[in-house]
């Protein structure tokens, strides 16, 4: 028996969602995806920041609306439409402390990244971003810090002591070495305000603990694997071996099997 979807507004995480082991979306996704935005509201939701995005989602899609490294940065048409970064004091702080620690980590902004004096073999990918200017650490400051990419997850438990005195939200991810630090309350699920999207005509679809705002907030909330917190919240999962596949099924028919 199938569940028809009624939802206007359809989210999409990318990371394990609709791109699998750092590869652009397929052509039969993004051929999927393009259906549906003829007549629906398509939109990425990512840690990615935005030069990242690029590497992964096809030219055709870039234009859709995408929220960026956890919900800190908002882009329509290319152009940043909300922003929200760390404080100054506290992005200083975080600086000092990872330095002292020899921890690699990236300064992500709105235009452009800051690579640490440590460095990290994810860098030759970052720097290979496009069209992303990497700047210095004091222009990273003046600019404003959206997100912090560290690369010494053994630091989430001293980082996670703080977080409220620091501000910051703390998102771990699975199978990696590395974790995000964001300014506090932001998180994905934000665009609903933002956008003025009623979450009861929205459908969330996501893979891992970043995405868990998005999927309890949404009328439907789909979870893409296996995971723990977000399969107790998800209305449905695929944990088919094609997930990509049931995706597609998904889309096309606007409807999902019961399970």
């Amino acid at each position: 028996m199938f569940t028809e979807i009624k939802a206007k507004h359809w989210l999409f995480d990318i990371d394990g969602t609709i791109a699998f082991d750092n590869q652009p979306v397929s052509t039969a996704l993004t051929d999927a995806l393009l259906e549906l935005s003829a007549d629906s509201d398509v939109i990425f939701a990512t840690a990615r920041p935005f030069r990242d995005v690029l590497q992964v989602l096809p030219t055709e899609l870039r234009n859709n609306t995408i929220s960026c490294t956890n919900g800190a940065l908002l882009f329509k048409q290319h152009k940043v439409y909300a922003e929200q970064h760390l404080s100054k004091n506290t992005s200083i702080r975080l600086i000092h402390l990872l330095e002292d620690l020899d921890a690699p980590y990236i300064l992500d902004c709105a235009q452009g990244f800051y690579l640490s004096r440590t460095s990290h073999p994810f860098f030759e990918y970052t720097q290979g971003s496009y069209k992303a200017p990497k700047i210095s650490q004091q222009a990273a400051l003046a600019q404003g810090i959206n997100k912090i990419q560290v690369f010494d997850t053994q630091l989430i438990e001293l980082l996670n002591r703080d977080a409220e005195q620091l501000r910051i939200t703390i998102y771990p991810y699975a199978g990696v070495d590395f974790f995000d630090i964001s300014p506090t309350g932001c998180c994905k699920s934000n665009l609903f305000q933002q956008l003025n999207i009623d979450p009861l005509n929205s459908i969330a679809f996501g893979n891992d603990s970043n995405d868990l705002h998005l999927i309890k907030q949404a009328q439907v909330g789909v979870c893409i694997g296996s995971h723990p917190q977000l399969n107790q919240a998800a209305d449905l999962t695929l944990k088919q071996a094609c997930p990509e596949q049931a995706l597609i099924n998904i889309i096309r028919e606007r409807a999902f099997e019961n399970l």
